[in-house]
């Protein structure tokens, strides 16, 4: 879409630009959609769409500022709007009404026709009405009605207020706290500070308390904490009531991305090298056990995500979690979540999950968050054959192994070894922007009484000073020789080097001709593993 066509649709946009332009003596520039490059600018001036009618401003005047652009109702139309929404849910509540979004459109949008009228002079008595049956309906304009359906299903149906936030694809993030401006942390531009609040306590906690029971999970004064999914996966933790909030009632949004990040554009990020991915890659490929840590915000889920379409397609996969998050492209996956009840006799915790994935024989187990004595049932499973994968808080080998061996989790400190790699991520800011790093990787070698632990060795570092990834394992890696070279039945071990070297040849191909996109991603993995290496070099560099 071009400027000057989504100025002819949404008159409001133009409006907007016009007034900023006599403001600063500048217009925005138009993006269709952003990349790393605009990270860098020193002064961004950029306005996106998210979906019609909304459009995001990005710009750095006295400070970064993040501008959500939709309509805007006169004190009139105000006015016109509640007096509509009040018909239509008062015609709503005496019909059976789908939950389907789709349908509740379609229901509101017939709706509003009833209410409304764009004929002046359609006005009759009030008891007329009241003897005919009809509706008390409301004059409204052309440009009018269009504006109060977008508040109609944008209130009913979609996020309220927050809805740009929602609809913008490039936040994480989403922070309220009571009746401050809203903040966000954006993918590109870091934290930053939205023209959209709340007005009122009231319609703050009017608000939540509207969410809440539509996603199934009312908060109110008795149960003032929950966390629970919005519907389109993401994460939203409520703290309710200023007795517990006391800048008044609080949440977080952590935003889910239905099309994950890829490796490749990871590599792209810096988040990891192409050397190290491909490690990853040999790693995930030839089922070696592998925690992924770091503190909240790392990235941890990211790069869990990242790493699962490089799996092998022909296996099958059994995701476990509390929400929602992971996303596997594999012909046979069982994706399976925690369930939470009042009374908790029917409720349904990790540790089942986890315990019951080992009877339904998958190749590879993984669970979207280590806490609590699933851990246990995760190294049950690794003892017993099954490729596990899961994340994990800890920001280094020796604080992991305390709290693996520690309460509630319990691991036996002579079972880590059942643990071959963990990857240490962390969270950067560096100029204002948000980095993540992985900063290292090590692999567990085994339990020794006699040295007083578990022996571990590291393979990748990172130096930030550089902002480079070493490999520190060449010729020394005991999972690349001991344990994946004779899966591949190599009398020289140390031919595996090759192979990592030949799987960080095709990543950075993939990063130079920037195949980012998920479904790219996963189809040409879908060639590498049915017809092997060789034909996913010939498509690549034929490309």
């Amino acid at each position: 879409m071009s400027l000057e066509k989504a100025i002819r649709n949404n008159p409001h946009l133009e409006e907007y630009i016009d007034k900023f332009q006599k403001k600063h003596g500048v217009i925005p520039i138009w993006y269709d959609s952003l990349d790393r490059k605009v990270s860098k600018m020193a002064f961004p001036n950029i306005i996106y769409p998210v979906g019609d009618p909304i459009f995001i401003h990005v710009y750095r005047l006295n400070g970064l500022h993040y501008v959500a652009v939709e309509p805007k109702l006169t004190k009139e139309e105000e006015e016109k709007y509640e007096k509509i929404k009040k018909s239509i849910l008062k015609i709503g509540s005496q019909m059976d009404i789908s939950d389907d979004p789709k349908e509740l459109k379609k229901t509101i949008n017939t709706l509003l026709k009833k209410v409304t009228t764009r004929n002046k002079e359609e006005k009759t008595g009030f008891l007329a009405k009241y003897l005919k049956g009809e509706i008390d309906k409301v004059y409204v304009t052309k440009e009018e009605l269009q504006t109060i359906k977008y508040y109609l299903n944008r209130d009913i149906i979609q996020m309220g207020p927050l809805e740009p936030l929602i609809r913008d694809p490039y936040i994480e993030d989403v922070h309220v706290v009571g009746l401050r401006p809203i903040y966000i942390v954006h993918k590109l531009f870091g934290t930053l500070e939205t023209n959209i609040r709340f007005e009122s306590k009231l319609m703050l906690e009017k608000y939540l308390r509207n969410v809440s029971e539509r996603i199934g999970s009312p908060v109110n004064d008795a149960t003032p904490i929950i966390d629970a999914s919005l519907p389109d996966g993401s994460r939203i933790n409520i703290i309710y009531s200023e007795d517990v909030s006391k800048e008044g009632s609080s949440f977080t949004i952590r935003k889910f991305s239905e099309k994950p990040l890829t490796l490749p554009y990871l590599i792209y990020l810096g988040t990891m090298s192409p050397k190290l991915a491909a490690y990853l890659w040999l790693v995930v490929e030839f089922g070696i056990n592998l925690f992924i840590c770091g503190e909240t915000a790392s990235g941890k889920t990211t790069t869990l995500n990242s790493l699962i379409p490089f799996i092998n397609h022909h296996w099958k996969i059994y995701s476990a979690e509390d929400t929602p998050e992971v996303i596997a492209p594999h012909p046979i996956w069982q994706r399976v979540v925690t369930r939470e009840t009042v009374t908790g006799e029917a409720s349904v915790e990790l540790y089942d999950l986890v315990r019951a994935a080992l009877r339904s024989r998958p190749n590879y187990i993984i669970i979207g968050e280590i806490r609590g004595k699933e851990g246990f049932a995760a190294f049950q499973a690794m003892q017993t054959g099954h490729y596990v994968i899961s994340t994990f808080h800890a920001p280094s080998v020796s604080q992991m192994i305390q709290r693996l061996t520690g309460d509630p989790i319990n691991i036996p400190e002579r079972f880590m070894d059942n643990l071959n790699v963990v990857v240490f991520q962390q969270l950067i800011y560096e100029k204002g922007r948000l980095l993540r790093r992985v900063t290292s990787i090590d692999e567990i070698l085994k339990y020794s009484k006699v040295k007083g632990g578990i022996l571990t060795r590291n393979m990748f570092s990172w130096d930030p000073v550089q902002d480079k990834h070493f490999f520190r394992g060449i010729n020394n890696s005991f999972i690349l020789e001991g344990k994946i070279a004779p899966k591949l039945k190599y009398q020289n071990l140390k031919r595996i080097y090759k192979d990592l070297d030949t799987r960080a040849e095709i990543l950075q191909k993939m990063v130079e001709k920037e195949i980012f996109e998920y479904d790219e991603v996963v189809r040409l993995l879908r060639i590498y593993y049915d017809e092997g290496a060789e034909s996913l070099k010939k498509e690549l560099w034929g490309m």
